[in-house]
């Protein structure tokens, strides 16, 4: 049966050491060109040595190869970088902007670098409220998000 950290993954008879991943995104984890698995946290049981992990999210145009070094009865973490793509935003006739709950200023703004994944854009204007999107910021192409603040 499959182990409930593991992401779905049965441990395999070898399996004696984990992978520990703590990633903001789901990723798929290959290596040779198998799957391991796809999980946004948790742990993926293998062999221990040293192995060539793929880390995909084909969706956010994210690619990443890492050598690790699996130690028998350990986990072992990857450490992740997350990359940061682009955002555009607006609104009319302006608005104070917050992205996860940090204040990025006033609109306009242009060329804003925000890690890669899933956020939530909140769009503040003191005289005709509030509006909140869930945007994904991608590597393949940059987000241009315009906000109309007035009353429909």
């Amino acid at each position: 049966p499959a182990r409930p950290d593991a992401g779905g993954v049965a441990p395999g008879p070898a399996a004696t050491g984990w992978l520990d991943v703590q990633a903001p995104f789901d990723l798929e984890l290959r290596e040779g060109g198998t799957a391991l698995g796809v999980l946004k946290s948790g742990r993926i049981p293998l062999p221990p040595g040293q192995h060539e992990i793929e880390l995909i999210n084909a969706a956010l145009g994210f690619h990443d190869s890492r050598l690790v070094l699996i130690a028998k009865g350990h986990p072992t973490t990857l450490p992740l970088e997350v990359p940061f793509g682009t955002v555009h935003v607006n609104a009319l006739p302006w608005a104070e902007v917050w992205i996860d709950g940090t204040q990025v200023g006033d609109t306009p703004i242009g060329d804003l670098s925000v890690p890669i994944g899933p956020h939530e854009f909140w769009f503040r204007h003191p005289q005709l409220g509030e509006k909140r999107y869930a945007v994904s910021v991608t590597l393949t192409q940059p987000v241009y998000l315009t906000v109309d603040m007035r009353p429909q």
